[in-house]
Order: C-alpha cells, then sequence, then structure tokens
C-alpha cells in the first residue's frame, strides 16, 4: 500500500507498506547543508521516530521480542510506541512491554501495517511518536 499524504519534510517519513517490506523517507545529515532525505526499502525489523532511524533492530519476530528491546527506544520518551507485531496480529507477553509501562510510555500493539499508516499522521502533528515494526 503506497501512502500519498504529505506530512512534514522535516521528519521522517513512511512512505510504502506491503508485507515484509516498508518504504521510509529518512533524513540524514549532510556536512555544510541542510539534512538530506534518502529513499530506504527495509526488510527486516526497524525503529522510526521523527528524527532517528534505527535500521539494526535486533528482534525478527514476536517471538525475539524482550523487553530490552524497548531500552534505547524509552531513553528518547516518546508519547506513544506503535508496535507492528508481524502480519498476524499477536500481543506480546505483558512482561515485555513493562519498561514503556514504567516509563509512563503509551503503546499500541497492531498487525505490522496499521502503524506504517498511523505513524504518518501523529508525526506529523508534531507528536512525539515510535513506531517499532517487526517484519520477520
Amino acid at each position: 500500500m503506497k501512502f500519498s499524504q504529505e506530512t512534514s519534510s522535516n521528519i521522517n517519513q513512511i512512505r510504502r507498506y506491503q508485507p515484509g517490506e516498508v518504504t521510509v523517507q529518512a533524513l540524514f545529515e549532510s556536512e555544510g547543508a541542510d539534512n538530506v532525505a534518502r529513499i530506504e526499502v527495509l526488510k527486516r525489523s526497524f525503529i522510526i521516530t521523527g528524527d532517528s532511524l534505527d535500521t539494526e533492530w535486533a528482534p525478527q519476530s514476536l517471538d525475539e521480542l524482550s523487553a530490552e528491546h524497548f531500552s534505547s527506544l524509552a531513553k528518547q520518551q516518546p508519547e506513544v510506541v506503535l508496535l507492528g507485531a508481524g502480519e498476524l496480529f499477536r500481543f506480546p507477553k505483558p512482561e515485555v512491554m513493562r519498561l514503556l509501562m514504567e516509563a509512563n510510555i503509551g503503546y499500541e500493539v497492531m498487525d505490522s501495517g496499521a502503524p506504517c499508516r498511523t505513524y504518518n499522521i501523529l508525526a506529523g502533528d508534531g507528536r512525539k511518536v515510535a513506531a517499532a515494526i517487526l517484519l520477520g
């Protein structure tokens, strides 16, 4: 599914989702210039926020996900984390989300397509949102 809603050009955006693959427009610092946008096609799990993109996020499935996988994200203090739990909707074990709860960070668990659609809307409205998408 390709997304057409335009959001702020100074934040990372999700441009397209299909099972097993997400296209993002990510901003990168450029020496001597403003940030430069680059299109990346991601085929492994990742975390995206308005100003960061972690393409080395370790878990590739809900079964591999642990509370520690959210530790660096919790330090960024987003208002809400949108967890894309895979192609089939399943909730993670409660202890996996405990770190976010203890940090008073809201979260929503969805199939992996839903946060790809929701992220741009919240980020474009200026919300401090993170999408953690499991693609494996």
